[in-house]
């Protein structure tokens, strides 16, 4: 598979710190404004030149064929396996624990949704 395409559902305009270790890392990326930037809602990669996927096509016109047909294909998947997504968004089961996405760390403690 040479391409990667993602599609976001949860509109979110920061990223979940809550799903990034603690770390110097992450004090390294938020010190560069991480925890500002805005989720791409589509991604799309050319992972055989870009195996780190640092640069998004999805907004590039000489690829506006390709991410149209990835397009296709997800939803045409989503149709065929009937995606509970396409009926909009997925609770989690009632005894789950959920850590909240606007939680800065994973050690924030997790909350059950009743």
């Amino acid at each position: 598979v040479r391409h990667k395409y993602i599609r976001r559902y949860d509109r979110r305009q920061s990223p979940v710190l809550a799903n990034i270790d603690d770390g110097f890392s992450k004090d390294d990326v938020l010190k560069h404004g991480f925890a500002d930037r805005a989720p791409a809602a589509e991604q799309l990669y050319d992972v055989f030149f870009d195996p780190t996927e640092s640069h998004n096509l999805a907004g590039q016109p000489a690829h506006a064929d390709l991410l149209q047909a990835m397009r296709s294909r997800l939803d045409d998947w989503m149709k065929a396996t009937d995606d509970p997504l396409l009926q909009g968004p997925v609770a989690a089961p009632p005894t789950a624990l959920l850590n909240d996405p606007d939680d800065p760390s994973p050690h924030s403690p997790a909350r059950c949704i009743i």
